[in-house]
């Protein structure tokens, strides 16, 4: 857990985790003691980071996975974090 964490905390997990970790990060999002934090959840993107090709959706609809889950982390920091217009969407706090 995460309850002595002061620092800006960036949670993220992926929609199509088969491991199914949305709500392991969310609690540990909770839990945080940092004031400066988001959390935010790919839609699908796998626990390996890629695209999902067993979903409710064809695999094409989340093409984009990978490019969105690596624009959020090397924006990094949780102070300002802002996504460009078009992955706005994407972003869940």
């Amino acid at each position: 857990m995460l309850q002595h964490v002061s620092v800006p905390l960036l949670a993220a997990a992926n929609q199509a985790s088969f491991q199914n970790l949305i709500q392991e990060v969310e609690i540990n999002y909770l839990y945080a003691k940092s004031a400066d934090k988001d959390f935010i959840v790919v839609e699908g993107a796998t626990t390996g980071v890629t695209p999902c090709t067993n979903c409710a959706n064809p695999a094409t609809s989340y093409a984009n996975a990978t490019k969105i889950s690596s624009t959020m982390l090397q924006n990094g920091s949780t102070t300002g974090f802002h996504l460009p217009d078009s992955l706005n969407r994407w972003r869940r706090i």
